[in-house]
């Protein structure tokens, strides 16, 4: 974002390194978004943790957005087939809106399959964002592009016009699925992490 440095005020610290982190994943800047998988997949358990890899998602989101403070703008996206964001448009962080996306996260797993492409297309094109968080329990299973070959290549040809960087988070023991999110950060500069 012009004139604005990344990770103004990311805030209080996390106690791993130092900085917040977001399932291993350093918060380094202000305007971001969380991408949760909604899909059938996420009712699994997430075995290290013992609970659903959807309770384990929320209860993350939770963690982090009680330390971030409130020079962070930011949105979260629920997905599956299809598309949902808690707000229009990315949103300061209070009081309110933290509450408001505890809600929003806490939506059924609806879908059988996602559509990572679909996700990733709406928000890379938001102006306002310039980083992501992108967790998934898996590859993806639908969309307009599938497998990973071609979302990265699609993905980093949208990205030459926007910036911005995706992490992924992959909430699987599968080294296929891990394989697929792990490029899809790649081709942005993000960093990759897995849950098992």
């Amino acid at each position: 974002m012009a004139g604005d440095s990344p990770g103004a005020g990311t805030a209080k610290k996390d106690d791993r390194n130092g900085t917040v982190t977001y399932n291993g994943v350093p918060i380094d800047s202000d305007h971001i978004a969380f991408l949760l998988d909604k899909s059938s997949m996420m009712q699994a358990v997430l075995e290290k943790k013992g609970v659903s890899k959807d309770q384990a998602a929320r209860d993350e989101l939770h963690r982090v957005l009680g330390l971030l403070d409130d020079k962070i703008t930011f949105n979260v996206f629920n997905y599956h087939t299809e598309v949902e964001a808690m707000e229009k448009r990315p949103v300061r962080l209070s009081a309110h809106t933290r509450s408001k996306a505890f809600d929003f996260a806490a939506a059924r797993c609806n879908g059988r399959a996602k559509d990572i492409w679909q996700v990733l297309e709406m928000v890379v094109a938001d102006p306002t964002l310039d980083t992501v968080y992108l967790l998934s329990s898996g590859e993806p299973d639908v969309g307009l592009y599938v497998h990973w070959n071609r979302v990265t290549r699609y993905l980093a040809d949208l990205n030459r016009f926007h910036k911005v960087v995706v992490h992924a988070v992959a909430y699987s023991d599968s080294q296929w699925y891990r394989e697929q999110l792990q490029k899809i950060a790649e081709v942005t500069g993000g960093h990759f992490e897995w849950q098992q």
